[in-house]
């Protein structure tokens, strides 16, 4: 996957089609619904669940970040050697 995608490693195949057809549907909820047979409610809960699931990819990098960040106003650690921690952490993590 892409390094710019990482968020859709934490998706399913399921979520992924999801996410296609809600595009597809230009972010229609109320055509999803009538795709998939469900009900509206069912369709926003699985729409809240993804964005949950997007949110926690996006706040566990911000965590660490802010973490790091503190490190060095703290003078744990330099400058340069966040930007290393950081460049290492981003490799791992494929971002």
């Amino acid at each position: 996957m892409s390094n710019k995608h990482q968020w859709l490693d934490n998706l399913t195949s399921d979520e992924e089609t999801f996410v296609k057809n809600l595009v597809l549907n230009s972010g229609s909820l109320k055509k999803l619904q009538r795709e998939y047979k469900v009900s509206y409610p069912t369709i926003r809960h699985k729409l809240d669940t993804i964005i949950a699931k997007v949110r926690e990819v996006s706040d566990h990098k911000s965590d660490f970040n802010q973490k790091l960040m503190q490190l060095v106003i703290d003078e744990d650690i330099s400058f340069d050697a966040a930007n290393r921690i950081m460049q290492m952490y981003k490799e791992e993590i494929h971002v």
